[in-house]
């Protein structure tokens, strides 16, 4: 959403997805409400229609408001420096870690991939690519929202080697039981099936990404 206050936006992702829901419901105007995200997952809100932000679909969440059905994905990257040798998907497990503490990549190390080497949490993202950076940790397992950029920000530094289906698939919230959920899917698969969903993540996500299209990216793990 670009703009400062939910009056002036009028532009990006979310924004024109709302939009395109919207003019294919033959609504010619849109309304946004800044809410929080804590009263809204758990079904307290009322009022609105729908809610986009990249919300992850999960279970104990469905029980309290309405998903549409997946319109994206959040999944993890692997960055690692390009001054050394190539991290590679057979050399995971002897790689050493650097995550956000309390994240689902810190989890997925613990119940998964069970690394070698005792991994290192931090508490800020900067602190993750500062510690990668001084060859502290081989690699950061990380949103690949952030990776991608981080990695662009770097000027070559460090690459996005992989991605790790660890994370979610993200879908419009409504109001439980919503009238509107069949008509707001169909409208999601028409969005998807024309690649409307893809031209609008070019447009306003490619250039930060430094041009990768994360379903690009080879799956390791």
């Amino acid at each position: 959403y670009k703009g400062n206050t939910p009056d002036t936006v009028n532009d990006g992702f979310n924004y024109c997805f709302a939009a395109n829901i919207a003019w294919r419901a033959g609504i010619p105007k849109i309304k946004l409400h800044l809410i929080d995200f804590a009263q809204l997952i758990v079904g307290r809100l009322s009022g609105y229609d729908v809610a986009i932000d990249d919300f992850y679909i999960k279970p104990e969440r469905e029980e309290k408001v309405d998903f549409s059905i997946p319109y994206g994905h959040s999944w993890t990257g692997l960055v690692a420096r390009t001054d050394g040798p190539a991290p590679t998907k057979a050399g995971m497990k002897d790689m050493k870690f650097a995550v956000s503490l309390g994240s689902v990549q810190q989890r997925w190390l613990d119940e998964v991939l069970k690394p070698t080497q005792q991994y290192n949490t931090y508490d800020d993202t900067a602190q993750l690519f500062a510690a990668l950076k001084a060859k502290q940790v081989d690699a950061v397992l990380i949103d690949l929202p952030v990776a991608l950029p981080a990695a662009t920000a770097s000027k070559g530094d460090f690459k996005v080697y992989a991605q790790v289906k660890v994370g979610g698939q993200v879908g419009i919230v409504m109001i439980q039981p919503s009238p509107n959920r069949k008509a707001i899917n169909t409208m999601v698969r028409q969005m998807i099936k024309n690649n409307t969903l893809k031209n609008l993540e070019k447009k306003y996500y490619f250039a930060a990404f430094g041009g990768v299209d994360p379903d690009s990216l080879p799956v390791w793990g």
